[in-house]
């Protein structure tokens, strides 16, 4: 008989914390956690437009989706979600829906634990 195991795997997400607080010390507090929090939610928006567009067979719109979704995890210092965004947006290039759909489970993935943690982020530093 086989014997199932599980484990829980939760991956801490990369940010650039240096960048985070340089960029507080300019703008102050509330202004940082305001632009961090609207650049948030336009990420997860673009995320459900880039499934919606693969959805519809639109590889495109999806890589130019993707590479938005990179430009912008990148000014937030979200470097994972940036670099999983490229690998989606690569993965459109070659056009293998195989690839494609794990590499946008694991962007929507990414995204979640990287999102949580940067708005957790906000309130700290």
């Amino acid at each position: 008989m086989s014997q199932v195991v599980s484990w829980a795997c939760r991956d801490q997400p990369r940010f650039d914390y240096t960048a985070a607080r340089e960029l507080q010390l300019m703008m102050g507090r509330d202004r940082f956690a305001q632009m961090i929090e609207h650049s948030v939610f336009k990420m997860i928006d673009r995320v459900c437009l880039l499934e919606k567009a693969l959805h519809a067979g639109d590889l495109a719109t999806a890589r130019e989706i993707a590479t938005k979704l990179d430009v912008m995890g990148r000014q937030t210092g979200l470097e994972d979600f940036a670099r999983v965004a490229e690998d989606v947006a690569n993965c459109c290039d070659v056009g293998d829906p195989v690839a494609i759909g794990a590499v946008v489970a694991r962007l929507v993935r990414t995204g979640e634990i990287s999102f949580f943690s940067v708005l957790e982020m906000t309130e700290t530093i």
